[in-house]
């Protein structure tokens, strides 16, 4: 019974002998599989890279490798159907090239460093956007709105896109000759003193985020009435029916534009509206159912004067330019001067009031 266990301990130690040198057997073939493929060497990778977008080019930019063996690099994109071999310069720490002939789309780019035994580093991956045709078709001008001053024009400008970086405005000025001046996004108003009116252009150029080419909208003309803004009136009024009236000059007028060639006068003293203030007895009163309309032509000579409320209103007043008068509107010192009559044949003909105005620009 003795020899029996003996004998079975023995078998059973046999057994797990062979399993372990087997075993033994197959990490030594595993180590030998790893030792033929020798120790695996990676060159460094570049660092702190940026894309720089451009009209269907991209710009790509990186540092240099600490790693001294390092010799190229390539840049990979189209899921590596494209690629571009860059040789950095030497004593230069900062690597760049230009990537052309691109499609405007989102693009994936791999760089991958190379030492002198084509050791390759791990991958960099920079992800950016390539523009073009269409984003420069969406782009529109920055808003604005237009007002005369006595300093001149009035641009007050919306708030800028981020990628707008200025915008061109085109103009005449007063003795006729184009100009145009550049006017930077972070300006909100800009004024232009010798503007001659009625028309501007304008034209945004916009800079995508670290970009290295300009975009610009289509052009945006912007018309306006020169003569509309806020002056002080000052002449003579005479009223042939009753000499009681009399003009209330100086007098705080707003020249309001109806058209791009039309203005009312509006009463900013007494009325707050369009009517015609004037003293009765030295006290403050105003034409019932009277109101100045101004027309001009593309010269900006005066060719009508009318009444807002009829012509003739309810109550048979009209308003009539008197030829007489300069009736005119000049650029240069921003003042208009014109000469009309209120009619009401059925107090007075042919005229009952006189007005011999020049309205000076504020």
């Amino acid at each position: 019974m003795t020899k029996y266990k003996i004998m079975r301990t023995q078998s059973v130690f046999c057994i797990f002998l062979i399993l372990l040198m087997s075993g033994c057997k197959d990490l030594i073939d595993i180590h030998e599989v790893y030792l033929d493929r020798g120790e695996q060497h990676y060159s460094g990778k570049p660092a702190a890279i940026e894309l720089h977008p451009g009209r269907y080019r991209m710009e790509v930019q990186f540092l240099k490798s600490i790693d001294p063996n390092v010799m190229k690099y390539v840049i990979y994109w189209n899921d590596k159907a494209d690629s571009a071999v860059v040789t950095p310069t030497a004593g230069a720490d900062t690597v760049r090239t230009i990537i052309t002939g691109l499609k405007e789309q989102n693009y994936n780019f791999i760089i991958v460093s190379f030492d002198a035994h084509e050791s390759r580093s791990l991958e960099s991956l920079k992800s950016g956007k390539v523009y073009g045709d269409k984003y420069e078709a969406g782009l529109l001008s920055r808003a604005v709105t237009i007002s005369n001053s006595l300093a001149g024009l009035v641009l007050t400008f919306g708030n800028a896109e981020p990628a707008n970086v200025a915008t061109e405005v085109s103009y005449t000025s007063a003795s006729g000759a184009l100009k145009t001046v550049s006017v930077p996004s972070k300006v909100n108003t800009y004024t232009i003193p010798d503007n001659k009116g009625g028309q501007i252009s304008l034209k945004s150029s916009f800079v995508p985020g670290k970009g290295i080419d300009t975009f610009y909208s289509v052009v945006a003309v912007k018309s306006f009435n020169p003569v509309a803004a806020d002056y002080t009136c000052t002449g003579s009024m005479t009223d042939y029916a009753n000499s009681g009236l009399t003009g209330p000059y100086p007098w705080n007028v707003t020249l309001r534009a109806t058209s791009l060639t039309q203005v009312e006068l509006v009463d900013n003293d007494y009325t707050d509206d369009v009517y015609h203030w004037i003293k009765s007895g030295g006290s403050d009163s105003y034409y019932g159912d009277f109101g100045v309309v101004i027309s001009f032509d593309t010269d900006l000579n005066v060719v009508s004067v009318v009444n807002k409320y009829g012509q003739p209103a309810a109550n048979g007043r009209s308003a009539e330019l008197d030829p007489s008068g300069v009736n005119k509107y000049d650029p240069v010192t921003k003042t208009l001067k014109v000469k009309y009559w209120m009619n009401q044949p059925s107090v007075i003909t042919p005229h009952r009031t006189s007005f011999d105005e020049t309205f000076t620009m504020k």
